[in-house]
């Protein structure tokens, strides 16, 4: 997924690829929008998480930019 590229951090693996698991016959397209969605999210919640972790100090906030934010 192009919103995925460059954020592979904390993981840091450039072979990363987007998969859809957990799919069934009662999968709809909300399911997926919302998988799409969130993924980002996710993905950002980690990467504050490693933040504070490497750097010992809490987030207090965080300042979002981009083309998923309009």
């Amino acid at each position: 997924m192009p919103a995925f590229q460059g954020i592979f951090s904390p993981h840091w693996r450039g072979d990363a690829r987007a998969l859809m698991i957990g799919m069934s016959l009662n999968t709809e397209r909300g399911h997926i929008m919302r998988a799409l969605m969130e993924g980002p999210c996710f993905r950002s919640t980690e990467v504050v998480h490693a933040m504070a972790k490497d750097s010992g100090a809490p987030i207090k906030s965080v300042v979002v930019d981009g083309g998923m934010t309009v």
